[in-house]
């Protein structure tokens, strides 16, 4: 396969992985603890594309240097909410 194919297949690949913010918004509201799923979704598609993104760069560039992702502040977020939801649970008479 040529390279300039392996860009387009990757190029389409990228497109399963986006995230669909309104939806996961609207769920959010309805029960609140999707909230949870939506930041580990948006978080697992952000670090998938990266992933693309930077085997597309070292196939157009030899000297490309990858991009890296930080998955700190998503686990971070993700822990403060439970905590929220548990501490408001624990507080309930």
């Amino acid at each position: 396969m040529s390279g300039t194919r392996k860009i387009n297949k990757l190029y389409s690949e990228l497109s399963r992985y986006n995230t669909n913010h309104l939806l996961h918004f609207i769920i959010s509201m309805f029960t609140g603890a999707w909230l949870i799923v939506w930041i580990i979704v948006a978080d697992q598609n952000a670090a998938m594309r990266a992933r693309i993104r930077n085997k597309i760069g070292k196939l157009q560039d030899p000297n490309y240097k990858p991009e890296g992702t930080s998955r700190l502040v998503s686990i971070l977020l993700v822990l403060f909410i439970m905590f929220i939801i548990v501490t408001a649970i624990g507080s309930q008479p």
